[in-house]
């Protein structure tokens, strides 16, 4: 239970959040007989900027401060922009 406590501290959590079974016992599942795909979309860039709740921020920037390891954004059951920052990418997704 101390790792899920620690998950909204503001401490780095990439090196650890893909692999759980060092914090508390873990079950395994294994791969769908049927995977499903997502399809591609019309491809979205991030926008430089953008604004939230009438503050200015940098897309990169807050990506960053918020130590976000991927950005997946769906429209449709497309994937419209797929951004891997900290771990991997989808090729290396198994």
């Amino acid at each position: 239970m101390n790792y899920q406590r620690s998950l909204f501290t503001g401490t780095p959590k990439q090196e650890n959040f893909a692999k759980p079974e060092s914090f508390y016992p873990i079950n395994e599942l294994g791969p769908a007989a049927q995977p499903f795909e997502f399809l591609g979309g019309a491809p979205l860039t991030l926008p430089r900027e953008f604004e939230h709740e009438g503050r200015p921020f940098i897309a990169e920037h807050f990506l960053a401060s918020t130590d976000t390891a991927a950005l997946l954004v769906l429209k449709g059951c497309r994937v419209r922009l797929e951004h891997h920052r900290l771990t991997g990418d989808r090729a290396l997704v198994v």
